[in-house]
């Protein structure tokens, strides 16, 4: 920063005037950018920083740099206790947590040992019931089965006797007309037999007298064709 101080304390704005106008700058012009260039060059200077401004400066980072640090170490040491403190916190807080999930684990572990209880009480009961009920039924069942087969064999018997009655009746029926019948036609078939027996000796007689007839007639009608020339 030194060395481009004494450069814009050494700057010949005259030279720089001709420099522009040599290029070719209208002098108008040239003067406008020396003018400037020699005000930029003023607020340059009046901005550097001396060496004391530099040493003052560092000094002071120093202190801010070393204040920085204590802030650090402070802010540390209060995270630290922060940190002690919550993770005691922290600590009885689950240890607190642990006791009442473990006393409402007991708890729900009692109350639904004592309703599987109940419930086992309960459904044993109602088996019982259900059983009973069943027995009684199936007795009941069993009875009202046993006097429909007992009646029903009963009536099936009176059924058997009395179609039994009613076949016996019938066969004897059956059996008294048809022997009646057997009789009868016995009878018709005794009188047909008599009147064909009769009918063929008469005609076991015709036959005989025919060819009796017939035997003696045709030697007499042989000869008298012979005779009379027939």
């Amino acid at each position: 920063m030194a060395v481009a101080a004494r450069k814009m304390q050494n700057f010949n704005s005259l030279k720089y005037f001709q420099k522009l106008k040599n290029a070719g700058v209208p002098e108008a012009q040239a003067e406008i950018y020396l003018e400037l260039t020699e005000e930029a060059n003023r607020s340059g200077l009046e901005h550097l920083a001396t060496k004391e401004d530099l040493t003052n400066t560092k000094a002071e980072l120093k202190d801010e740099i070393n204040q920085l640090k204590i802030s650090i170490n402070n802010l540390d040491k209060k995270l630290s206790t922060s940190i002690n403190d919550f993770d005691k916190n922290f600590s009885a807080s689950v240890n607190d947590l642990d006791k009442k999930f473990s006393t409402s684990i007991s708890d729900l572990d009692k109350n639904v040992s004592a309703s599987i209880n109940d419930l086992d009480k309960n459904f044993s009961a109602s088996i019982n019931d259900l059983d009973k009920n069943v027995s009684a039924s199936v007795n009941d069942l069993d009875k009202k089965f046993s006097t429909s087969i007992s009646d029903l064999d009963k009536n099936l018997s009176a059924s058997v006797n009395d179609l039994d009655k009613k076949f016996s009746t019938s066969i004897s029926d059956l059996d008294k007309k048809l022997s009646i019948s057997i009789s009868e036609l016995d009878k018709k078939d005794s009188v047909n037999m008599s009147k064909l027996d009769k009918k063929i000796n008469v005609s076991k007689w015709q036959t005989i007298g025919s060819t009796f007839s017939v035997l003696i007639l045709l030697p007499l009608v042989q000869v008298a064709c012979k005779h009379f020339g027939w």
